[in-house]
């Protein structure tokens, strides 16, 4: 017999003319809320249980497939991605060896230029510096010249003058 709510309404109803509300209460907590064919009853709930255990196992074993193959996958993944790196990092290297011959190749050509520039800025220096020098030299022999000429003139006319000197005493 199907049970719906005017009906247990009424139950309530009637049984509140015989009990008090508390008792009412009380008694119509203990009945269930529905027809029983909704009920479950232990071997329900007992089937019910390894269903769904079996789902869960099932569920849990796709599971671990799927993360066994996806690990698998990550590890194909990591070895190209680390092959692929490898590659790169000797094609930097190669390249970096090849920069690093053509600086010092630039650097060797550039410290020859420079000292050539210095080797030649020296020469014309030391040139600069003999020129002076014949010309210092020269100066200083004809100066040399000049001061012995007066100095030979100045001793000549201070010898004529004690001549005079001599000859005017005597």
């Amino acid at each position: 017999m199907a049970s719906d709510d005017r009906a247990r309404h009424d139950l309530y109803d009637d049984l509140g003319r015989v009990l008090s509300p508390e008792s009412v209460e009380t008694l119509m907590d203990h009945l269930p809320p529905a027809d029983w064919s909704d009920v479950a009853r232990p071997r329900d709930v007992e089937h019910l249980g390894a269903v769904l255990r079996s789902e869960i196992d099932q569920l849990a074993a796709e599971l671990r497939g799927e993360m066994a193959e996806l690990r698998g996958d990550l590890r194909v993944d990591m070895a190209h991605l680390a092959t692929e790196l490898r590659g790169e990092m000797a094609e930097l290297r190669t390249d970096l060896r090849g920069e690093m011959a053509e600086l010092r190749t630039d650097l060797r050509g550039e410290m020859a230029e420079l000292r050539s520039e210095l080797r030649g800025e020296m020469a014309e220096l030391r040139t600069e510096l003999r020129v002076a020098m014949a010309g210092l030299s020269t100066e200083f022999s004809h100066q040399l010249v000049v001061q012995t000429r007066w100095f030979v003139g100045a001793l000549t006319a201070m010898t004529g003058v004690l001549v005079g000197l001599v000859i005017a005493l005597r």
